[in-house]
C-alpha cells in the first residue's frame, strides 16, 4: 500500500485549513486533496516544488468559490467522447443520428485525439484550415468544403460541448468559443420540368428515378437513398418518412403525383419480380444505392446543366410548388423545412420572375396608363 504522509503539518492558522484542501508529496511529486460538491479530489501536481503545488490548490479553490466546475476527471475527457455523447442524444431524442455520425466523422479528421480540455481558438482554427484545404482518411483524400460546411460541422461540436457541460458531473467546465465563417448567398440552381428531363436521359437509370423524385418532393438525399417500400403507399400516392430518417427529428409524409405513382409501380414490380428481399426503394439490382455522384458531373455536363447538384432539385420543388399555388406553410410541411428563413433561401426569384412581373407591369400601364391605386377624392 502506497504511504501517503502530508508534505507539512497544517496549523488552524494556516491558509490551506485541511477542511479546504491540502498537499502532501507522494514519492517526489506534489499531489493536492480538496472537496467540491460533496465530492473528494486527489490530484497531481505534477511538480516537486511545494510552492507551485500550493499555488495550484489555491488556484482550484478560487474555482470552487466561483462556482467553476473543477476536477481532474475534466482534463481526460477526449473530444471523441463527447461526439459519441452527441450521436447518443440524436439517437434518443429521435433526431437524424445517421447524419451525426456523419458529421461525427468529419469532425475526428481534426479531433480525435484531443482532450475536450484543451480545445481553443487554435485548435478550431487549425480545423478550419484542414477542412478548407482537405484531408486525408484511411489513405483516402477528402475534397476541401466551404465555410457552409465548415459552420454547419463546427455547431455540432458546440452542442457536443454544451451537451457535455450538461451531465451531472458535468464533463467539460465550459463550451469553447467557435466563430461563424462568412457564406455566400444561397445557391441559385434550380431547374425546370424540361431540364429535368434533360439530365434524367443522361443519368443511369437508378439515379434518374432518384432525380426525379426529389424534383417532385423536395427529399433530400439521405431520405431518398434511405427509403424503403414499407413506407411507399402506392393506393394513397404517398410516401410516410419517420422521423429515424429526416434531418428535422420528425416524420413527414411526402405527396406523390400521377407521374411519380406510376415509376414507383413500375419500379416495385420489377423489385418483387427479381428482388424480392430487397426493401429499398432505389437500388441497383437488389443493392441499396449508396451513391449517386459517380457520373452524376459528366451527365450534368451533357445535358447542358454544369454544376447541377442533387439539391438544386430540393430548391426547384419549393420555387415551383409557391408558384404553383401551394401555401408555404403547406410546401414547408412536404419538404420539411423547420424555420422560415431556411425555406427563404430556397424560395427563391429568378430572373424569368422578374421578366414576369414587368411583363405583368407593362400590361397594366398599357391598360389603364396607371400603376397602382388611385387616390379616394
Amino acid at each position: 500500500m502506497t504511504h501517503i504522509r502530508p508534505s507539512c503539518t497544517l496549523s488552524p492558522m494556516s491558509k490551506e485549513r485541511w477542511g479546504e484542501g491540502n498537499v502532501y508529496l507522494r514519492g517526489k511529486t506534489y499531489w493536492i486533496h480538496y472537496s467540491a460538491a460533496g465530492r473528494t479530489y486527489r490530484e497531481s501536481c505534477k511538480t516537486d516544488n511545494e510552492a507551485k503545488a500550493r499555488k495550484f490548490l489555491r488556484t482550484r479553490l478560487n474555482k470552487i468559490d466561483r462556482g467553476e466546475v473543477i476536477g481532474p476527471q475534466l482534463h481526460r475527457v477526449m473530444v471523441s467522447e463527447l461526439l459519441d455523447r452527441l450521436v447518443a442524444d440524436y439517437e434518443q431524442s429521435g433526431k437524424s443520428a445517421a447524419w451525426a455520425r456523419i458529421v461525427r466523422g468529419r469532425l475526428l479528421l481534426g479531433f480525435e485525439f484531443h482532450k475536450a480540455a484543451r480545445v481553443g481558438t487554435q485548435q478550431i482554427e487549425e480545423y478550419i484550415t484542414l477542412r478548407k484545404s482537405g484531408a486525408v482518411k484511411d489513405g483516402k483524400p477528402i475534397a476541401p468544403v466551404g465555410n457552409a460546411t465548415i459552420n454547419r460541422e463546427l455547431a455540432l461540436l458546440r452542442h457536443a460541448f454544451y451537451l457535455g457541460s450538461r451531465t451531472e458531473p458535468p464533463m467539460v467546465s465550459r463550451v469553447p468559443k467557435i466563430p461563424k465563417l462568412p457564406e455566400a448567398g444561397a445557391r441559385q440552381g434550380f431547374l425546370d420540368r424540361s431540364n429535368l428531363d434533360s439530365l434524367v436521359t443522361q443519368l443511369s437509370p437508378e439515379v434518374g428515378c432518384i432525380a426525379r423524385f426529389a424534383f417532385w418532393t423536395g427529399c433530400r438525399k439521405a431520405e431518398a437513398l434511405g427509403m424503403r417500400w414499407d413506407w411507399v403507399d402506392l393506393n394513397a400516392s404517398a410516401v410516410s418518412l419517420p422521423a429515424s430518417i429526416t434531418k428535422s427529428g420528425e416524420g413527414r409524409v411526402l405527396p406523390l403525383v400521377p407521374e411519380l405513382v406510376e415509376m414507383l409501380s413500375t419500379m416495385k414490380a420489377e423489385r418483387d419480380e427479381f428482388w424480392p428481399r430487397c426493401g429499398w426503394v432505389f437500388s441497383r439490382a437488389g443493392v441499396q444505392v449508396k451513391d449517386i455522384y459517380a457520373g452524376w458531373k459528366s451527365a450534368a455536363e451533357r445535358a447542358g446543366l454544369s454544376g447541377v447538384l442533387l439539391h438544386d432539385l430540393r430548391r426547384s420543388f419549393v420555387r415551383g410548388a409557391v408558384r404553383s399555388g401551394v401555401s408555404e406553410r403547406v410546401a414547408m410541411a412536404i419538404s420539411g423545412h423547420k424555420t422560415r428563413s431556411v425555406f427563404e433561401r430556397y424560395n427563391i426569384v429568378s430572373g424569368s420572375d422578374l421578366k414576369d412581373a414587368a411583363k405583368k407591369l407593362s400590361q397594366k400601364v398599357a391598360q389603364s396608363g396607371k400603376i397602382g391605386i388611385e387616390p379616394e377624392g
